[in-house]
């Protein structure tokens, strides 16, 4: 722990990421959500891309979508694709937002792009359930590599993390 603590004082994005996911699952420390929040933005300020998503989550756990949204942004922003389509997700099921099918397909081919199992997934589970009948993206998703990378690994499997 006192390591973490130095190494966050002295900017280290992983320390203070690493003391947010000890908060938050009360690991070493009791458990405190507060504190999670502020060590998450602590690493986020200093680019963590992951930490950011992590506040969107503690955020959408809370309902609070629109703030979810904005942290999933700045993730997804720093080349996190996770955050690319945790920000989908919202735009999808018009969570905090107005729902948006074009900016969800927007986001979850960039989260996909960035490696996002999660994001390939959907974009799987959309072209195989027809909820597009954009025929250029049922053509686009079936010949992406990565999606189909994705899925020869994993399954097409959406989730929500």
């Amino acid at each position: 722990m006192d390591m973490y603590e130095k190494g966050c004082s002295k900017k280290s994005h992983r320390a203070c990421a690493a003391l947010g996911r000890m908060y938050e699952a009360g690991q070493g420390v009791d458990k405190d959500m507060k504190a999670a929040l502020q060590f998450y933005e602590k690493s986020c300020k200093l680019d963590s891309e992951i930490a950011c998503n992590n506040i969107g989550v503690l955020y959408f756990n809370e309902k609070k979508y629109e703030k979810a949204k904005s942290w999933f942004e700045k993730a997804c922003n720093l080349k996190n694709g996770v955050g690319c389509y945790n920000t989908g997700f919202l735009y999808a099921n018009g969570m905090g937002v107005k729902q948006d099918i074009s900016a969800m397909l927007r986001l979850y081919n960039r989260g996909c792009e960035l490696n996002s199992i999660e994001a390939c997934a959907a974009l799987g589970e959309l072209h195989e359930k027809g909820g597009n009948k954009n025929e250029d993206f049922r053509i686009s998703v079936f010949k992406d590599t990565e999606y189909a990378v994705c899925c020869s690994l994993y399954g097409c499997i959406s989730y929500w993390p």
